[in-house]
């Protein structure tokens, strides 16, 4: 058998380097000292006048006397490392990595770097703890670009961190916040700013087109991929078939209908036809981890999250609300292999840019 050899960029994961490695991305081994930087100016923010004028009270996860630059930079951390994207390595848990001294008790132990991890967020633009005081909404305007300021440095990160920049850019100026931007509740903030989202921008950032846009966004990809492996992998299942299998790993009790939005009603009576229940003696085997051989291996788990609709967050606790709906552009799915002739169907977006 000849010897086993991983392409160059993933060389990395065989190192005991501080790898991040965000699947969506690739592995980066994060420099040493960027961490203490990133909260030094993120410390220097949380003191900063615009921030001691905040009048909230934070989860008691947090240290006392902080502000809610300290929430929304721990929070928007999981944001822009992806909606429910898959990440491993020693510096998977990044949030901990740059603000754990925000948070109590002692910094968690770095994670198994042989294990990978699955974040929903909660965040959306324009933020979340720092648009809770209402007589102070100028001022969370302006920390909440700075907060985007404090997380320069992250490879991983910059596409989408660049992606929120312009957003602020294109709503804030010349003229500043609109009335409805100073005066609207947190939920009104996150829907109109989502539906503002030029067709660039939800490239990038697809789940602000909502939930079934979102599922849309992945399943697209996860079809493109899942067709790359049909023609290079013996005895990969149909696709209908592969996603009933990831709906009954993910616990749902029934292909949920969003699904049919998202797939069209053919393919989705697929799904349902492959479908086998809970108790059934023919129920596939558990997935393990998963694997790099597609393009994005990260889309059978946001797959899962997308399926219960945990994509668009509640502006508090049990609350419901309505969310913008239009169709994130999914690069995979106008992708063309290197080494092959066959690419997928035609997006039901407009074209992304080519991937990595």
């Amino acid at each position: 058998m000849g010897k086993l050899t991983l392409p160059e960029h993933l060389e990395l994961l065989l190192t005991d380097e501080p790898v991040l490695d965000l699947y969506a991305a690739g592995p980066w081994r994060v420099p040493e000292g960027l961490a203490d930087q990133i909260y030094e100016r993120g410390r220097e923010l949380n003191a900063a006048a615009d921030a001691q004028s905040l009048r909230l009270s934070l989860p008691e996860d947090f240290r006392p006397g902080l502000t809610a630059v300290a929430a929304d930079l721990t929070f928007m951390t999981t944001y822009l490392c992806g909606e429910c994207a898959v990440r491993g390595g020693p510096r998977a848990d990044l949030e901990f990595v740059l603000f754990s001294r925000f948070l109590r008790g002692p910094p968690p132990a770095p994670p198994d770097p042989l294990q990978w991890s699955v974040y929903a967020a909660h965040w959306r633009p324009p933020g979340e703890w720092l648009f809770g005081d209402l007589e102070h909404r100028q001022a969370a305007y302006r920390l909440a670009q700075q907060c985007l300021q404090v997380m320069e440095g992250i490879p991983p990160l910059a596409e989408r961190r660049q992606a929120l920049l312009t957003m602020f850019a294109r709503r804030l100026v010349p003229d500043g916040p609109t009335d409805s931007d100073l005066s609207g509740s947190l939920a009104d903030l996150m829907t109109s700013w989502a539906g503002s989202a030029t067709d660039t921008e939800l490239t990038v950032l697809p789940e602000l087109a909502g939930p079934v846009g979102y599922l849309s966004w992945t399943w697209e990809g996860f079809a493109a991929a899942h067709q790359r492996l049909l023609g290079v992998v013996p005895g990969t299942p149909a696709l209908g078939q592969a996603v009933a299998d990831l709906v009954l790993q993910a616990g749902i009790h029934e292909p949920p209908g969003a699904l049919a939005a998202a797939i069209g009603t053919d393919t989705y009576r697929e799904v349902q036809g492959g479908y086998r229940p809970p108790g059934n003696s023919s129920r596939p085997p558990g997935m393990t981890r998963p694997a790099r051989g597609s393009a994005e291996p990260s889309l059978p788990k946001r797959l899962t999250p997308a399926g219960h609709g945990w994509t668009w967050p509640s502006a508090s606790p049990g609350s419901c609300r309505a969310c913008p709906e239009s169709r994130s552009p999914q690069p995979l799915a106008t992708f063309r292999w290197a080494d092959s002739s066959v690419t997928s169907g035609p997006s039901r977006g407009r074209a992304g840019p080519s991937t990595r």
